[in-house]
Parts: C-alpha cells; structure tokens; sequence
C-alpha cells in the first residue's frame, strides 16, 4: 500500500529547494510517523542524505531500473497494490516504455518519470526491508484431504459437503462457479 504521494515542483526562480524536502520529512517524523528508511535516487540527492543523517535518519540511494518496475507490475496484475489517485502519477505511469535493448524504462520527451519511479521505489523498499520469518510451520491441505461424503450414500448417490464459504467465495473472483 502506498499511503501518500508528495512531489516538490520548480518554481521559475530555480529548482526545488530540497531544504524544504527535508523540513517535510521531519515533520512527518515529528508528528509521530515511524521513518525507517528515506530513499532519493541519484539526482542532487549526497547533501539532503547527510542532513538527515545528521539527525539520525537511515538514508539509501535507489535506482528505479526494470527490474522495479516488473516487480510493481505484478503487484498491480495480482490486485495487493493500493495507492493515492494522482492523475500525474497515472499519466506518468501510463506512458512508460521499454528501451530499445530491452532493460530499462525510459518516459517520453516531454514528460517526466519522477513519481512514477518515486512509488516504484518505494514499493521496492517495502518489498525488500521488510524481515521475512523464516521459521514458520506451513500446513499443506489438499482435496484429497477433504472428506467427500457427509453421510453414508442413500440410493446409490454420494453426497458431497459443501463447499467452505471462504473458498466459494475466493474462487467466485475468477467467474469459475
């Protein structure tokens, strides 16, 4: 889940003043809000590290490449990835494409891929910063499992159990039933 899109544009006296970047992020963290991890690509980004290094923030530099984005795809294809609504965000979103050669995304001319791979980063660090338990016990079940009969068959006809509501209504996601 990605609970918030923030972006900083330019004004027309110079680039975005990442002092401000930075004031955001503490305050957020001021307000209660629990920042493990701030990731910038590599644009402009050594100083504002530092700073908020400073102030005991963890900061990494993450190159969104197609790898991140396949990663995102199936997030989107399995339905387990909900974000804010942006119009930018979709657009920038839409108009992706894969290089030439076949390992990078790269955006039209005119447009800009910066939330695009802002939220591609910050489902990367979510994916992978997130501890994995390793000693849980899976239970494995099968419909060989299931008992099929609720009773002794009367007349000759089996009768099966019926289906376990949760599964019905998991299956009936796909038009199956």
């Amino acid at each position: 889940m990605v609970d918030a899109v923030v972006w900083w544009e330019p004004k027309v006296e110079g680039p975005v003043d990442l002092s401000e970047v930075k004031q955001w992020i503490q305050n957020l963290r001021r307000q209660g809000f629990n920042i493990g991890l701030v990731t910038f690509d590599r644009w402009q980004s050594f100083d504002i590290q530092n700073e908020l290094q400073q102030v005991g923030m963890r900061t990494d530099t993450v190159s969104v490449g197609k790898k991140h984005y396949e990663d995102m795809a199936m997030l989107v294809y399995e339905e387990r990835l909900v974000m804010p609504a942006i119009e930018l965000l979709f657009e920038e979103l839409t108009e992706l494409k894969i290089t030439k050669n076949g390992k990078n995304v790269d955006h039209p001319r005119k447009l800009s891929k910066d939330l695009a791979d802002a939220v591609c980063g910050s489902i990367f660090g979510a994916i992978s910063h997130t501890p994995k338990d390793q000693n849980l016990e899976v239970e494995i079940h099968s419909f060989q499992d299931r008992p099929k009969q609720i009773d002794s068959p009367k007349d000759g006809v089996i009768q099966y159990k019926p289906m376990p509501k949760e599964v019905k209504d998991y299956l009936d996601r796909f038009n199956l039933l």
